[in-house]
This record gives structure tokens, sequence and C-alpha cells, in this order.
């Protein structure tokens, strides 16, 4: 008589190691959200490469692999979540060389992110400004040329921020996080409602004259908007990030009416 055979798993996904349905269900929304991140960043690509649309499933797919050996090399039960899971997971195979070089990376990289964010948010209220659908006082600029008002505003936001990890520190994280995530889906659902009204505006002629077009359009334009939709029902069923669900229509109507407020403006001086 012969014994059944198991089949061989992957390490540290079974027994004690086996994740929780919240486990499962934050891996789904985050595989999810890494393909919604990094279409959103080719896509406005592919209309001057089509081949940088091939990038999006591979990048996405390296991200999510990296989650898949994280987590076959150590049990999801070992990460307590307070510090970064890649530095954890270093110090746990003997290695903490290589975790402060890490936070090294992690540091640069964020300080890279945040200084091309000043910039493009300076430069961009001072176009604001200077179009008349901001302050005037952000146009300003100094003798380099550089928009140090609007620097500034942003360097103020910033300071928010800090505000909110020194006042909240175990949720100020999960809070901002939620926030930039909604910002993102409102600017990209913005940016695909907007590329659709302009082609229905165009005459067909046009249209088809277009050297830039977006592959699949229309039909891909609504596959963004449901996985932009998709992400705001995730963020609903996660508790941190309801806030910033709740938040995102509060600030869809501040800018209405900023809107309304300057065309009222810019109509009665013309």
């Amino acid at each position: 008589m012969t014994t059944a055979t198991s089949l061989p798993t992957v390490p540290n996904t079974s027994s004690k190691g086996t994740m929780p349905p919240e486990g499962r269900a934050a891996l789904r929304a985050g595989v999810v959200g890494n393909w919604i991140d990094n279409i959103h960043v080719f896509l406005p690509l592919t209309a001057l490469a089509p081949a940088m649309v091939v990038l999006a499933g591979p990048s996405a797919s390296a991200s999510v692999g990296a989650l898949v050996v994280m987590l076959a090399i150590v049990p999801w039960t070992k990460i307590d979540g307070t510090a970064s899971p890649f530095v954890q997971i270093f110090d746990l195979v003997g290695i903490p060389g290589a975790a402060a070089i890490l936070n090294l990376v992690v540091l640069t990289a964020a300080m890279s992110a945040y200084n091309s964010g000043l910039y493009a948010n300076g430069r961009m209220l001072h176009a604001l400004a200077h179009q008349g659908d901001a302050p005037k006082v952000l146009g300003k600029v100094n003798r380099a040329g550089s928009p140090w008002v609007g620097v500034l505003v942003s360097s103020a936001v910033t300071a928010i921020a800090v505000v909110v990890v020194g006042l909240l520190p175990e949720q100020a994280f999960m809070y901002i996080m939620s926030i930039a995530t909604i910002s993102a889906i409102i600017n990209w659902a913005t940016i695909i409602i907007t590329q659709m009204l302009f082609r229905r505006r165009l005459a067909p002629k046009t249209r088809a004259n277009l050297k830039f077009q977006m592959p699949g359009a229309p039909v891909t334009n609504w596959i963004v908007i449901a996985f932009l939709v998709l992400m705001v029902v995730v963020m609903l069923i996660m508790p941190p990030f309801r806030i910033a669900v709740a938040i995102g229509p509060i600030w869809l109507a501040v800018l209405t009416l900023g809107w309304w407020l300057s065309r009222r403006r810019n109509q009665s001086r013309g």
C-alpha cells in the first residue's frame, strides 16, 4: 500500500506562516495598485514611444515578485511593521550592513522625489498665477528666475505633514499615503476625462490625422477609469484610507469653487 505524497509548498506560506484574510486582501489591493501605478506612468508615454507600454507589465511584475520573494524568505508573522520590511528581512538573514545601505538608498530616493515635486509645484503655481487661475503673488520670481513664493507655499504644505506626524505618529503615514492616493486618482481621472472630451470635439478627419493617439481609445479610457474606481472601492474597504475618500469630494468642491471664481473674475475684466 502506497502512501500519498504531499505536494511541495512554497516556504513560509503554509502552516503558521499562512497569511490571514486581511493580509491576502491587502496583497490583492497592492497588486492592483501597483499595476495602476505603473500603467498610469507609462500610458501617457505610449503616444511618444509605443514600445514603452511593454514596460508597464514587467515593471509591475517585478515589484509584485519582490513581495513574493520576501514572503518566501521570511514568514509574514516575523514582520512587525515597525520598520521597512526590506530592512527587517536583511536583519533577519544576518546582513545588518545591507539594511543601513537600503535605508540610505530609500532616504536619498525620498529626498530626490521631494525635491523634484517641490520644483514642479512651484513652477505649476507660477504658471497658474500668470494664467489668472491663482493669486498673482504666486507668480513672483527672484533674480535667478525661481518662483520663490510658490516654493515657499509648497514647503508650508509639507510642514503640515510634519505636524501631522508629530500629533499622530502611528496613523500619520497611512493618512498621508491615503491622501496622496486619492490625489493621484483625481488627477488621472481628470486627465482621462479631458482626453475623452478632447477627442469627442474633434472632427472625424482631424481625429484620424492625429499623430499621437492613445492606443485602443476610447475603450482603454474606460478601462483606466474602471481601475481607478476599483481603487476607490478598495480604499473604502481599508479603514485608514476612508478619510481620504471623504476628503476627496471636498477637495474637488474647493477646486470647482476656485475655478468658478477665477472664471467670473476673468469675465468681469473682459
